[in-house]
């Protein structure tokens, strides 16, 4: 028998895997969700996520400035260890989680509510609406997961869960400034048809590289559509790097 959760505090950022679960969690437990959104420096994007969560009904929504903290006791110590992701790159969106888990769990014990972390909460969506599915490969808007779910002999499954956080390469995030810096909207982005014999070179590995290659291609006259398959083609070699673990793990 499932436990019942009456309330669950969710870090929400307002795109589009937070608000997937935030719907998810209403309509499984049938709960109240209490909002999460950090202020780390986004600046406008924290107003259209209070706004979202209203529109989700959510009535207690927690935006807290953590800038002071997050700088004095995250960002300036990171640099002062010179903390590099794959020895090449500087650390991006992973370095707040620390602090955003932690105020979410005071968050969590003052409101009475239970925690959730955000894989656990994909697995379970999985587990219950495509039980068929024994792998995925999720791109979140800062982050990208990959879920593998073994069945034991008494025929149980057990999701076994890996998250690139370091780099928001490939995620959402990433493909949303890349399309703003081509001036496409998605709606007209879905459309491209996608053809591999005019692409250009565009960084897999680390989302800054390859914002700043996608600015030199339109500085370069390279057409919108070459440029977007371009950066579908980087997204894709790179996501094909979790394949050959998919294939020892299941």
């Amino acid at each position: 028998m499932e436990p019942q959760i009456k309330k669950v505090v969710l870090a929400y950022s307002g795109g589009l895997d937070t608000s997937v679960i935030l719907r998810w969690l209403q309509n499984t437990y049938a709960c109240e969700v209490v909002t999460f959104t950090a202020d780390l420096g986004q600046g406008e994007e924290l107003e259209p996520a209070r706004k979202k969560a209203e529109l989700f009904g959510i009535k207690q929504i927690f935006v807290e400035d953590l800038r002071e903290t997050f700088v004095k006791d995250f960002v300036f110590p990171m640099f002062r260890a010179n903390a590099l992701y794959e020895g090449q790159y500087l650390l991006g969106t992973s370095i707040a989680r620390p602090l955003i888990a932690q105020r979410q769990i005071e968050i969590a014990e003052m409101v009475g509510a239970k925690f959730v972390q955000e894989v656990h909460a994909v697995s379970l969506a999985v587990e219950k609406l495509h039980p068929e599915v024994y792998s995925v490969i999720e791109l979140g808007g800062q982050d990208a997961k990959i879920i593998i779910f073994k069945k034991s002999e008494r025929g149980e499954k057990t999701a076994i869960a890996s998250m690139n956080d370091k780099c928001a390469s490939g995620t959402g995030a990433t493909i949303d400034k890349c399309m703003l810096k081509v001036c496409l909207p998605p709606e007209e982005v879905v459309k491209i048809h996608f053809d591999d014999t005019k692409l250009h070179h565009v960084a897999a590995k680390c989302g800054v590289f390859a914002e700043t290659d996608i600015v030199n291609l339109v500085k370069s006259g390279i057409p919108r559509n070459e440029i977007m398959n371009s950066l579908a083609d980087a997204i894709v070699s790179r996501r094909q790097l979790a394949l050959p673990l998919i294939k020892h793990t299941a």
